[in-house]
């Protein structure tokens, strides 16, 4: 694991006659805080750190040098035996569906509970908070939504499906002959109008929409969709 940028050492006076250790003390200060300054200690006593989570975050233990460390879950008892650096982790408060707090309460989704509200469709897009999650769209915005925006005949042989995208998720079309059908198979697609180098690996998001290309055939089953690629 890298380690964070460390806290700031304030200046400190130290003795020519006493033997010093140097303890560095990382933090992600969005997440939570360190109540212990980093510095220079004697060699030969303890220093406790101790560390607080901000509002819809926990303490999920502590990295760094530990060893020979006690830890006491919110504290870790540091013995001045080297120089160790050393940082407390936080990690977000999950809604039951997997849902950050941090990120409903973000979008102002609080009011009846993370619980109820990760399961609210506030926009009434037809996708609940936990799947606006995953997708990376907005739960207050209509326009903010997976979903495929246009299917229209390109040319004679070819069919053109757009669908909006957010960067950093990747995509898959699949497809199926009804829409009860349990499963639906992946596309084979191509980027190109004139339907070369088709492909049916996982479609990569840029934040806009995204046209592929499809062969249109008496064999082409009439239903698409779009999902996030696992």
């Amino acid at each position: 694991m890298a380690e964070r940028p460390s806290m700031s050492i304030p200046l400190q006076v130290l003795s020519p006659d006493v033997e010093y250790v140097q303890l560095r003390i990382g933090c992600d200060c969005c997440c939570g805080c360190v109540s212990c300054s980093a510095g220079f200690y004697p060699i030969g006593i303890s220093v406790t750190v101790r560390c607080a989570a901000e509002t819809y975050y926990h303490q999920d233990g502590w990295a760094g040098d530990t060893a020979g460390c006690i830890d006491t879950g919110d504290a870790l008892v540091v013995p001045t035996d080297r120089n160790r650096y050393v940082e407390p982790l936080f990690a977000p408060n999950l809604a039951p569906l997997g849902t950050p707090e941090c990120w409903l309460a973000d979008h102002g989704l609080t009011q009846d509970g993370f619980a109820a509200e990760e399961l609210k469709d506030t926009d009434q897009d037809g996708m609940p908070a936990w799947a606006e999650y995953l997708a990376g769209t907005d739960p207050n915005d209509a326009d903010s939504a997976l979903r495929i925006e246009s299917i229209a005949v390109a040319r004679q042989d070819r069919v053109a499906v757009s669908f909006s995208t957010v960067a950093g998720r990747s995509y898959e079309l699949v497809t199926a002959s009804s829409l009860t059908q349990e499963s639906w198979l992946p596309v084979e697609y191509s980027m190109l109008p004139d339907g070369a180098e088709r492909t049916s690996a996982s479609i990569p998001g840029t934040g806009g929409a995204v046209t592929v290309y499809l062969d249109a055939n008496g064999d082409t089953p009439g239903y698409f969709r779009v999902k996030l690629s696992s």
